[in-house]
């Protein structure tokens, strides 16, 4: 969640604006030095940043670039799945993969993503003129609240830039605010306006906005509805974007009762429906377990005010019922996705293998991976690990074998889980050698074992008894960094008292 501090409004985004804004604000900060400031590529934040915040840290939003990227890859939803596990990768190895599978896809758009800057007056799309600003928790609550004493230019002198009067506590950007006022919404805005003689119909509106998302942002939904109220009954245009902040606090925090009456308002105030708003509201639906009612509002809403069902309002349906071990009403739903012309994705097929694994409908598994292909949709690497443990389960090496084949001939990458599955179920299979060649071949190919490799192995030898192989494999767990954990212990100590070595299984472990 992120805590808004200050906003400003300007003629253009420009440098020039975005160095008074910012000018603004460091007055507000006791040790400007020590924040981090993110934000989208527009040049004038940039050159605003160096110029006034000169020793500041800058990141570029994982977001924006996002927004800049899906306008030159044209919405690929490979290519943005891709992104993301690269933007929220936690190794360097990770992201370099990832990025280098953007880079392969759509190497003219991660280019063009990367160099979509704003120059100048008026530049840069009208979604990425926002910047977050992290503070260290030693800078005082005094420095922002006490207007009168040494911060009048933040708050007053008629240039529209104040601090949002929001509820002490809902803090992410970690910064302590005392309440300013003690007003309800309409007190504000009547404040606002006498204060900076503003009675612009287009300001008013755009403080409404700002306001209704500051206090969905916030978890303040009944306030954030009384402003909704005043907009709908001031006839202001309201924005669906600013609807959508407040349907996803809902939906975030299980509320989805009110979820779903406020998307009715929407409806209601003729505020345009789109299928981002529509999919919020059944997606929290079916991870409710409310799938009936997702299903008859995708139903209702298919082809309404132009608003068409896409793969990822279908994978979520398609989801639900697949936990819910519905696999008729999945099937279902994935040919009547085909027949409107939405076409699957890979998540789509890897939420119905993975359902038809559970219920182990090999059958089903197996010709869905065959349909992938025919209709050129890529399997990824999940896909096969979610096969090859299947089968590793069931002891059918064998099938797990040619699916290994089937990965490197596509050139999937295997992972830690898929080295996982092969080694149990060669474990299970009796199949020692193979499974200790698999832990040799994994660290050759880059693969790091982790706790659940060295278990599967260390459980094997213990029930063998072959308790001087399972203390190599701790050996060799320690040197690669990989800490034993409950279930090592266990396997261990089970191991010995087998082979009644008690003074080993009682003492060796403390």
């Amino acid at each position: 969640m992120i805590y808004p501090l200050a906003f400003g409004f300007a003629n253009f985004e420009c440098t020039k604006s975005w160095t008074w804004f910012l000018k603004k604000l460091r007055k507000g900060i006791q040790n400007p030095d020590c924040v981090t400031l993110v934000s989208d590529r527009h040049n004038g934040i940039f050159n605003a940043i160096e110029a006034i915040f000169p020793n500041a840290a800058h990141g570029i939003c994982v977001y924006h670039l996002a927004q800049n990227l899906k306008r030159f890859c044209k919405q690929r939803d490979d290519v943005m799945w891709l992104y993301y596990c690269a933007a929220y990768a936690y190794r360097i190895e990770d992201f370099d993969h990832f990025m280098g599978e953007v880079k392969e896809t759509c190497p003219k758009g991660l280019v063009a993503s990367f160099n979509a800057d704003g120059d100048g007056v008026g530049d840069g799309d009208e979604d990425n003129d926002g910047l977050l600003l992290i503070l260290p928790l030693s800078i005082s609550e005094q420095s922002f609240c006490d207007g009168d004493e040494g911060n009048d230019d933040l708050h007053g002198n008629n240039d529209l830039l104040h601090l949002l009067p929001l509820t002490l506590g809902f803090l992410v950007v970690v910064v302590t605010v005392r309440i300013r006022t003690e007003h309800s919404f309409c007190g504000i805005l009547e404040v606002s306006l006498v204060e900076y003689g503003i009675d612009d119909p287009i300001f008013v509106q755009k403080l409404c906005g700002t306001l209704f998302s500051v206090y969905a942002d916030n978890g303040m939904f009944e306030d954030a509805i009384g402003v909704f109220d005043y907009m709908e009954k001031s006839r202001f245009k309201i924005h669906d974007k600013s609807c959508m902040v407040l349907l996803l606090a809902l939906k975030r925090c299980d509320k989805m009762d009110m979820c779903f009456s406020f998307f009715r308002r929407m409806v209601g105030a003729n505020v345009d429906i789109t299928v981002h708003s529509m999919m919020t509201v059944i997606d929290g639906l079916c991870k409710g377990g409310e799938v009936e009612r997702a299903k008859d509002l995708m139903g209702k809403w298919n082809g309404e005010r132009g608003v068409t069902p896409n793969n990822v309002t279908y994978n979520a349906l398609i989801d639900a019922y697949c936990k819910k071990g519905n696999l008729e009403e999945a099937k279902q739903l994935f040919e009547g996705m085909e027949k409107k012309g939405v076409r699957p994705n890979t998540f789509t097929y890897n939420i119905l293998i993975n359902g038809n694994c559970k219920k182990e409908n090999f059958e089903e598994a197996k010709r869905l991976l065959e349909k992938m292909e025919k209709y050129r949709v890529r399997p990824d690497t999940v896909i096969y690990n979610v096969l090859i443990d299947m089968y590793c389960k069931k002891r059918k090496t064998e099938e797990s074998r040619k699916l290994i084949g089937h990965m490197e001939a596509k050139g999937v990458r295997h992972d830690i889980f898929t080295y996982n599955a092969l080694i149990d179920g060669n474990c299970k299979k009796g199949n020692f050698e193979k499974a200790k060649w698999l832990l040799v071949e994994m660290e050759k190919h880059g693969v790091r074992p982790n706790t659940i490799t060295y278990n599967i192995l260390i459980d094997m030898y213990c029930k063998k008894g072959k308790t001087e192989e399972a203390h190599k494999l701790i050996g060799h767990m320690e040197a690669n960094g990989v800490r034993p954990d409950i279930v090592t212990y266990n396997a261990l100590i089970d191991g010995n008292c087998k082979k009644r070595n008690f003074e080993e299984a009682t003492s060796g472990y403390w």
